[in-house]
């Protein structure tokens, strides 16, 4: 129903679990980065550890497994960055957005999906130098790395 009072019977809704999207940053301020195969798309795309929340999963717990399934990386220092609406007129669930400082590798990758998946490392600079030159396609990674370098920014003294 419409706030003014209409239904719109043939409306569609999409509904799908909550979701992660990890922004995780090494000791040496390198963002753990994808190149994953998507076949939606039918190419290659920059990608961040990202999923659904499985059924009775917390955000947080979600994005620890989705870091460590996806790139083998482990953080102790988790940021939350906020959660947000997937899509405003569909719905889709909520998307949880982290910051994890110093990740480290503790395990080899084991996402068990259909996604070919490299791990690669970049500065924040160089990220943000492919988000202006349009070279990230998904537009939740351009959110969440935006969100975390505005964090990082407002925090730069807490963090050196």
């Amino acid at each position: 129903m419409l706030p003014d009072g209409r239904i719109i019977p043939d409306y569609y809704k999409l509904v799908v679990p909550d979701a992660t999207v990890v922004v995780a940053m090494t000791a040496k301020k390198e963002v753990v980065m994808l190149r994953q195969y998507k076949h939606g798309v039918g190419c290659t795309v920059w990608n961040l550890p990202a999923g659904f929340c499985m059924e009775g999963e917390s955000p947080p717990d979600c994005a620890r497994r989705e870091l460590l399934e996806e790139t083998g990386y482990r953080s102790e220092q988790w940021i939350s960055l906020g959660n947000y609406v997937r899509d405003g007129n569909r719905g889709g669930g909520s998307v949880y957005v982290f910051l994890a400082l110093d990740a480290e590798k503790v395990a080899e990758p084991d996402s068990r999906d259909l996604e070919e998946s490299q791990v690669h490392h970049l500065k924040m600079k160089d990220l943000l130098g492919l988000i202006r030159n349009q070279q990230i396609e998904p537009v939740g990674v351009v959110a969440a790395v935006l969100l975390a370098n505005l964090y990082l920014e407002a925090n730069k003294e807490r963090n050196s």
